[in-house]
């Protein structure tokens, strides 16, 4: 119905502009004064173009719409006129423009040719009204309508219209509501029409499913998506719910939602509105949301052994729900564990709600853990921010024995483009976040004890683009620094610099300082599909150390690596060495990840 309307009004539109160009065509056939000689061409290398009426727009507004003019035929000029003017005034609402006459005058070598127009006035929307409305006043479909009795008419004024109308309708439970033009007609008050509303059944929601997909249950489908069966549909909430499913990544492609009629509905047999449920199917294409990867490193010279596994469960029996696990060895007795749980849509609202435990040990010099709760709230498609809070505790021997503890408030603003670190594919990640609270501090050694503010800020931004589609790009800046209470920060607390993360080529943790900064570099060839590639790679990094020079804190790592995909997951080489330093005090990585 709509695209009839849409039809009916642009022949309108179309009648009255054919109307006035054939008037304009009768009349420049009149004037003898339109026609140069026999063959149509100007002899003349220049020619100017002139208007006479215009008021709507201004003579060089018009020049410009015609184009170039230069060696042009008369009847290339009259046609650029006629399509292009006339057009422009038609959508601008003169849909009786016309053009008069056209005159040439010749001065020398100069020709000038010279368009009459008749603007006539523009046209208005005059008195309309609503038929077939039953659940919605007249008063409430004209605001949703966005128009004004008086109002400039404009080809795809109604379009916009009908859609803005059937866009309300749908949004408060007629989900198969349809509306068009009738009775349309022009007066001396300007354009009347009628809108014709078939609001159809009131619908509420039934089921809701995948197509050709169990990625998810039709509970935490419906989670998703912010519905239950029996809500009045909501086409607005459908559209919310599909980008909040979309921002998860259980799926690299969802499409539009197809909602159809579960129960027949005839107002013509029934006579009136009554209630129908409608199917939701959603088509998706599933995502692998299950990794798990290893990794060994080994430095030159050092003979420094590192190595570390995790697995990643992104989608815990279909249900949405995530867990990751960690854990590493870095190096220098240090190791490292993390676990990870969260906990999506929660109460059917699109947030995430997680509590994640990390321990840091390193030998008997310190032990670090901090037990924190986050919840991550979606703020566009693409933007997230996250608030919480973090319960710190630490015991430290290098040094003054001290035992610190501190709770931490945590907040943090994302921004997710593609999926970083699962494929080839584009993707953009930016992520700032920071922690204050105040720490304590006991001395174990005198039994004192002291209060400080300690507060952190850390950011990132990764950008990965895939280049004629053999090419890989990738760029991954780092930095973190503690802002206050780094006087007496603990060498727990502290930030590290160096190894697979930050800076390849040298060891894990080789540099702890209260601001580092690192920038990851690499370039490569696509090799296989999910991941693979051949690179190159540069790693630049800075650490605010005790060093003796600025230069010093400034550290350069370059190299080579390889992911070549394989049945069992992607596996993985790469070496880096130290700027300055021999290939056999390089370190090279071997890892194995698999998704499923």
């Amino acid at each position: 119905m709509m695209k009839m309307s849409r039809i009916l009004i642009r022949a309108l539109a179309l009648a009255m502009l054919s109307v006035a160009v054939l008037v304009g065509a009768v009349s420049c056939q009149a004037a003898p004064q339109a026609v140069i000689g026999t063959n149509g061409v100007r002899n003349s290398s220049r020619a100017e173009l002139d208007f006479v009426g215009n008021a709507a727009f201004t003579s060089s507004r018009l020049r410009s719409l015609c184009g170039a003019t230069t060696d042009s035929s008369d009847a290339v000029v009259a046609a650029k006129i006629r399509d292009r003017v006339l057009i422009a005034y038609r959508d601008a609402g003169y849909l009786s423009a016309s053009i008069d006459s056209m005159s040439v005058v010749q001065k020398g070598r100069s020709t000038k040719l010279v368009a009459y127009l008749r603007e006539g006035k523009q046209s208005r929307i005059g008195h309309f009204k609503f038929s077939g409305n039953k659940h919605f006043s007249s008063q409430e479909l004209t605001g949703a309508s966005g128009l004004q009795e008086a109002m400039v008419f404009t080809p795809g004024l109604l379009d916009a219209s009908l859609t803005r109308i059937v866009g309300y309708v749908a949004d408060r439970g007629f989900a198969f509501a349809s509306a068009r033009i009738g009775d349309l007609n022009q007066n001396s008050d300007g354009l009347g029409f009628t809108f014709i509303i078939d609001e159809g059944p009131l619908c509420t929601v039934g089921e809701v499913v995948l197509e050709n997909s169990a990625g998810l249950r039709p509970s935490a489908l419906k989670r998703a998506l912010g519905m239950r069966s029996g809500d009045t549909y909501s086409e607005k909430n459908l559209r919310r719910g599909v980008e909040s499913l979309r921002r998860a990544i259980f799926f690299t492609e969802i499409g539009e939602p197809l909602v159809s009629v579960s129960s027949e509905y005839s107002a013509a047999v029934q006579g009136q509105t009554s209630e129908s449920s409608v199917r939701i199917a959603l088509p998706v294409r599933d995502r692998k949301t299950t990794s798990i990867a290893g990794a060994v490193g080994f430095r030159g010279g050092t003979n420094e052994v590192t190595g570390g596994i995790s697995l990643a469960l992104l989608n815990i029996a279909h249900t949405g729900r995530s867990a990751k696990m960690s854990w590493e060895a870095t190096g220098r007795n240090v190791s490292s564990l993390y676990l990870s749980y969260a906990e999506p849509w929660v109460m059917g609202l699109p947030f995430t709600s997680s509590v994640s435990f990390e321990q840091i040990t390193r030998d008997t010099l310190f032990a670090h853990s901090a037990l924190g709760i986050a919840l991550k709230v979606p703020l566009t498609t693409f933007v997230s921010a996250q608030v919480g809070a973090n319960l710190e505790k630490a015991v430290n021997t290098d040094g003054p024995r001290t035992r610190t503890s501190r709770l931490a408030w945590l907040g943090g603003l994302e921004f997710v483009s593609g999926a970083p670190g699962w494929s080839s594919e584009n993707s953009f990640l930016v992520e700032l976040d920071g922690t204050r609270g105040d720490k304590k501090i006991d001395y174990l050694s005198d039994g004192g004890r002291t209060k400080e503010v300690f507060s952190t800020l850390a950011g990132r931004l990764f950008v990965q683009r895939r280049i004629w589609n053999t090419q890989i790009a990738l760029v991954d800046f780092k930095a973190s620094a503690i802002m206050e209470g780094k006087e007496h920060a603990t060498p727990d607390e502290l930030f590290a610099l160096g190894g697979k993360r930050t800076l390849r080529g040298y060891s894990e943790r080789q540099f702890l300082a209260s601001t580092v900064g690192s920038a990851q570099l690499e370039y490569g060839l696509v090799v296989g599909q999910e991941g693979g590639r051949a690179f190159v790679f540069l790693d630049c990094g800075y650490a605010s150390t005790l060093a003796i020079s600025t230069a010093e804190r400034f550290h350069v790592g370059y190299g080579i690596g390889l992911k070549v995909p394989s049945p069992i997951g992607v596996a993985g080489i790469d070496f880096g060495i130290p700027s300055g330093e021999s290939l056999g005090a390089g370190k090279v990585h071997v890892g194995l990840e698999g998704t499923f």
